[in-house]
């Protein structure tokens, strides 16, 4: 206990105490602030909010406001104290310096600072204060995916490779994909059904998900996925590329070649159509033998 007047030259004292376990002293010493305005009364700031969204630069955090038991001075509140030198005061209000923001992701953990209000008598007192992030949900980003397979081979798709183009600074979960356009050449299906363009997948779903491409065609095709966090879809989408690689294919009759006769020990010929055979793979060049 403080004995009266104590603080009547100065509005802090400070006390040296000796802690000794009985052998090992040690001193530490105790700064106490007066907390009284020039009439004796008992005051105390007030703030009236204290908590700060992430990602917000220089965002406003709450007014200062003191407790004088009415007496209605008038203050001027000055930052003393402020080790992540983020904040500053404007007026009566406690802010983020301009251009200065916080991570919720790096720091979740409050901010202490120190505040000082003055009244027009000089009297002052410092308080304490602690500033608390909030986190807000960090819109995700999804890459590009690739992929490939042989001519008329239908392509399967991983979900871990959604997984792995799926980027949150959250470390949120991809829990959801959507088809935002539609492959050319082929058809993406979901199980036995054509996907459609919007159409929203469950993660466990892309297993389901597939692309037929049509016969015979080779070459790469491209549609556009989003991916959802749980709270919001990322920013922008980003292309699945396939690649379906040529496999050459037999030639084919085309017209019917009607049973021919020849003598023994006769030489024989035949004139065949010039579209007798057929070969789907184009600039392939055939060969009679």
């Amino acid at each position: 206990r403080l004995p009266k007047n104590i603080f009547e030259d100065n509005d802090k004292i400070d006390i040296r105490v000796t802690i000794d376990d009985g052998g090992n002293p040690a001193e530490t010493t105790i700064t106490i602030i007066e907390t009284k305005d020039g009439g004796g009364e008992t005051f105390h700031l007030l703030l009236s909010q204290n908590r700060v969204a992430e990602n917000d630069e220089g965002a406003l955090i709450g007014k200062l406001d003191t407790d004088d038991s009415g007496n209605a001075h008038t203050y001027e509140y000055t930052l003393s104290e402020d080790s992540s030198n983020s904040f500053e005061i404007v007026g009566n209000v406690i802010k983020l310096k301009d251009g200065v923001s916080i991570d919720y992701e790096s720091h979740p953990d409050s901010y202490s600072i120190r505040v000082t209000a003055t009244d027009e008598t000089g009297h002052r007192i410092e308080q304490s204060m602690d500033i608390w992030p909030e986190d807000v949900n960090e819109i995700a980003s999804v890459s590009s995916i690739e992929t490939a397979t042989l001519e008329d081979v239908r392509v399967t798709f991983d979900p871990d490779d959604f997984d792995t183009a799926f980027d949150d600074e959250d470390n949120d979960y991809l829990e959801m994909v959507r088809i935002d356009s539609l492959p050319e050449n082929g058809t993406l299906s979901l199980g036995d059904d054509p996907v459609i363009v919007g159409q929203l997948i469950d993660y466990d779903q892309i297993e389901e998900l597939s692309f037929q491409p049509n016969a015979n065609w080779n070459g790469g095709t491209v549609f556009q996925w989003s991916g959802f966090d749980g709270q919001a879809w990322s920013a922008e989408s980003s292309p699945v590329s396939i690649s379906i690689e040529a496999v050459n294919d037999a030639p084919v009759v085309s017209v019917t070649i009607g049973q021919q006769v020849a003598e023994t020990d006769d030489s024989f010929s035949m004139d065949l159509p010039e579209d007798a055979f057929v070969d789907v793979d184009a600039g392939d060049t055939l060969q009679y033998s």
